[in-house]
């Protein structure tokens, strides 16, 4: 796999010139579509934006932008020095300037602060076992937006509306992605072939359904139980 040593604010300027323009059209914004190489292969796909509702600080998975990250496309490696997670638009995205961002798109994978995302039908999964990627363990981000609380007959608003971070869990096994609560229902219903030796495993070493390292333990258990 090659690397390559650049930031996103060289990745535009170097490459600006030979992107591929079309229009896009994505949730009202309208904005050009780049294929951004380095002369023999396409390094990137991405939308270049300026757009004041993309730079909300409460819709990003990480607080600061200056994030050492690497994202791979298409079996190159670039580094990356300024990219976050826009968790209600569910894309990874880089600040290039006070008021505009790079939106990243088709990315296979982000290695950022220590978090391993992974690309399944277009969306992005936090593969919980930085170890190794292809864990089927995995966690979605996304926006919870609430609605203000507004008074029936004066119409005043009581409560303002706002934004939560929120996350989800996944199995991915036999490429089948199921939806999970940490609950001990839910998980062994996922693992039903190893049932009784997960709920022993469980017992033996004290762990918790509702525990997200104690569930990565448990399904590495099943994994080693398959193998075997």
């Amino acid at each position: 796999m090659k690397k390559c040593f650049v930031l996103v604010y060289i990745v535009i300027s170097s490459f600006y010139l030979q992107a591929q323009n079309k229009s896009v059209n994505n949730e009202a914004l309208n904005y050009n579509n780049y294929q951004i190489s380095n002369g023999k292969t396409s390094l990137v796909t991405g939308a270049y934006l300026n757009s004041d509702e993309l730079k909300r600080n409460e819709n990003y998975l990480f607080d600061k932008w200056e994030n050492n990250a690497t994202i791979v496309f298409k079996n190159e490696e670039v580094l990356i020095k300024n990219i976050n997670f826009d968790a209600l638009r569910g894309k990874f995205v880089s600040q290039i300037s006070t008021d505009s961002v790079f939106v990243f798109y088709n990315l296979d994978k982000v290695f950022i602060l220590g978090k391993t995302f992974i690309n399944i039908n277009n969306k992005y999964y936090q593969s919980l076992d930085s170890s190794n990627p292809e864990n089927g363990f995995l966690k979605e981000y996304y926006i919870k937006e609430i609605k203000p609380e507004v008074h029936v007959i004066s119409n005043k608003v009581l409560k303002p509306g706002e934004k939560k971070l929120m996350h989800k869990y996944y199995m991915y096994l036999n490429n089948t992605l199921t939806e999970i609560n940490l609950k001990k229902k839910d998980i062994l219903n996922v693992f039903n072939l190893k049932k009784e030796e997960i709920i022993n495993f469980v017992k033996k070493n004290k762990l918790s359904y509702h525990n997200e390292e104690d569930v990565l333990k448990i399904y590495t258990f099943y994994n080693s139980l398959l193998i075997n």
